[in-house]
């Protein structure tokens, strides 16, 4: 079928739909229509030379499209992915709506990508801070065998949004002046200054619904129903960027100069040797996710520790969505 629009993206106007936009358009596509909220409607981005604007989300907004990527809350995935697939798009979803259906495949390109060769109609993106934890364990896996790691993640205020921007910028400045104590929203507590071990809300098991995502989309993604995974997720006062403390445990003996070569063999990682270490800074705005401190585990058989860094609104969300469009999407 002919579409006049290849592509689509339902929450345009959120960081991850904007970095998605920019992507396409660097990438020369040109027929792409754009959908947010009630309140975004009629909002416009000069891009490229181009003068984009934001339509109303209905069933016809989908009839001349081949791929959508949803790019909003799992609550607007399970309502209108499901009217988007009737239309014969081919769905791209950022949320968690979709991410556990057995039939729904949760890709990252290049460690699962070969599940894209049937072309399903659906594909979830995983996690950004899964995403970026297992592009650096993935080639260890393979060379050593994974059985179970422990994360700490270091997370970016970015992954809460615009409000979660604006309320750092709002509280720095605040706390600047003199003004205590500091008004907060978006988060559980000031994020100025402070560090907040709690991303999501708290199951019955003690840990949160991000912590949890760590343990079922790795054990779905790497096809490893018994791996055992303990997580604790921190949000951070840095604006952009997530970061990833491991240790891991595997089933052969380590050697440090075979991991180090297995990562740096992998696409999409880069390698840094002491005394050069990779932080959020230096891999924010960029696709590639850095990895370091790799060391000998000394609490663990077999294990090893290690730091990885990545932009969690590029190869955490926009970036892998747009890898899996160049694989399904119109060419």
């Amino acid at each position: 079928m002919h579409r006049s629009s290849n592509y689509a993206i339902v929450g345009a106007t959120g960081l991850v739909g904007q970095e998605l936009l920019k992507l396409l358009t660097k990438d020369g596509q040109n027929n792409i229509r754009l959908a947010a909220s009630e309140a975004s409607l009629g909002q416009s981005y000069l891009l490229n030379g181009r003068q984009w604007v934001v339509e109303r989300l209905s069933a016809d907004f989908f009839k001349d499209v081949a791929v959508a990527f949803f790019c909003a809350s799992k609550y607007v995935s399970l309502e209108w992915v499901p009217i988007a697939l009737e239309c014969g798009c081919t769905c791209i979803d950022n949320s968690s709506a979709y991410r556990h259906a057995p039939s729904v495949p949760l890709v990252i390109p290049e460690i699962n990508g070969h599940l894209l060769r049937d072309q399903p109609q659906l594909i979830a993106n995983p996690n950004c801070s899964t995403l970026i934890t297992l592009m650096a364990l993935y080639p260890l896996h393979k060379a050593f065998g994974l059985k179970r790691f422990w994360a700490s993640t270091y997370q970016a205020v970015s992954g809460a949004g615009r409000l979660g921007l604006q309320e750092l910028d709002d509280q720095v400045q605040a706390a600047a002046s003199g003004h205590s104590p500091l008004p907060h929203q978006a988060f559980s507590a000031p994020i100025a200054f402070n560090a907040i071990p709690s991303i999501g809300d708290f199951c019955h098991s003690g840990y949160t619904t991000e912590e949890e995502k760590m343990l079922h989309e790795s054990r779905k993604i790497l096809g490893l129903s018994t791996l055992r995974v303990s997580t604790t997720c921190v949000r951070i006062p840095i604006r952009r960027a997530h970061s990833i403390a491991i240790s891991a445990e595997f089933e052969q003996l380590i050697d440090l100069d075979v991991a180090k070569e297995a990562l740096r063999a992998a696409p999409g990682i880069e390698v840094l040797d002491l005394p050069k270490v990779p932080t959020p800074l230096a891999f924010s705005s960029r696709t590639k996710c850095g990895v370091g401190r790799l060391r000998i585990d000394s609490a663990l058989e077999n294990g090893l520790s290690l730091w990885v860094s990545g932009d969690q609104l590029l190869k955490g969300a926009a970036f892998n969505a747009f890898q899996l469009s160049q694989k399904m999407g119109p060419k």
